[in-house]
């Protein structure tokens, strides 16, 4: 996708949004009404910004088998504001959003990393939302999270354009991460493990749902799932290929520099009878 945006042909835009949501459950729900309401915390002030209800219409869920299991949801909804709402006093989950949005002619693609912490209480939840470094510095202390090792504590060493370089504490090793990402953030006594997962939305961004919309988003989306199988499993290439092992180095080092461009313009379904 970056590379789409640096084609001087490619008609394509895009940004990067942090932000950070607490949400909380909503008292005598009302029939057909959103049971949360999410708070908009500022990430760069650690203040309340706006609030908003999401209410989904509906979902239609698909099985796709492929090479992994990675299924499909389409989903409707819409988001109101709301002010008037009785709700707990303590958040059921707070959410840390780092997302990049593409916006296409007919849909838009966002790629988001969310960490998410269930239930945070008291000094865990004032940290949570406190603000963030709008620039990360040299000699900073910071913690960084992985799955496998949990928080490290360390500092900050060098700064590489958009990667941050933490050296830890404990072992002296280094720790690269993008000085975006939310497993980055300044030390402090917060100890909650988040659960973390990436997110590929595709919206629909056109009222005109011609057939050449629907088109491109349906293939857009088919694109995106073949690359998706293919980070699941790097090894994954074609069965035709078997026991020709020089095209399989070529299939997987195909992989490693991803899909040119013709590759998404291509279409890979036909939608002939899709509108009706």
């Amino acid at each position: 996708l970056n590379r789409w945006v640096r084609e001087i042909n490619t008609n394509i835009t895009y940004h990067r949004t942090l932000a950070v949501d607490r949400v909380h459950n909503v008292h005598h729900k009302v029939m057909g009404h959103a049971s949360h309401i999410r708070y908009n915390v500022g990430v760069y002030t650690g203040q309340v910004i706006g609030q908003m209800v999401k209410q989904r219409l509906q979902n239609i869920d698909f099985y796709w088998p492929g090479d992994n299991d990675l299924d499909l949801r389409a989903m409707a909804s819409h988001e109101v504001e709301r002010t008037h709402d009785q709700i707990d006093d303590i958040p059921y989950l707070v959410r840390k959003k780092n997302r990049i949005s593409y916006k296409l002619p007919h849909f838009s693609i966002d790629l988001s990393e969310i960490y998410s912490y269930n239930a945070p209480q008291g000094d865990n939840l004032r940290l949570l939302q406190r603000p963030r470094p709008k620039a990360w510095e040299i000699g900073m202390r910071v913690m960084v999270f992985s799955s496998r090792k949990g928080w490290r504590h360390g500092v900050v060493s060098r700064l590489e354009k958009s990667v941050v370089v933490v050296t830890e504490v404990s072992s002296g090793s280094e720790i690269r991460v993008h000085r975006d990402s939310f497993s980055l953030e300044v030390e402090s006594s917060m100890n909650l493990i988040p659960d973390v997962i990436y997110e590929v939305e595709v919206e629909l961004s056109t009222t005109d749902l011609t057939a050449e919309a629907l088109q491109a988003w349906y293939q857009s989306i088919r694109s995106l799932k073949h690359v998706a199988e293919l980070v699941v499993n790097p090894s994954v290439y074609p069965k035709s290929l078997a026991g020709d092992m020089d095209l399989v180095q070529k299939a997987k080092d195909k992989v490693e520099r991803g899909p040119p461009l013709e590759y998404y313009n291509e279409t890979h379904s036909d939608l002939e009878n899709f509108h009706e």
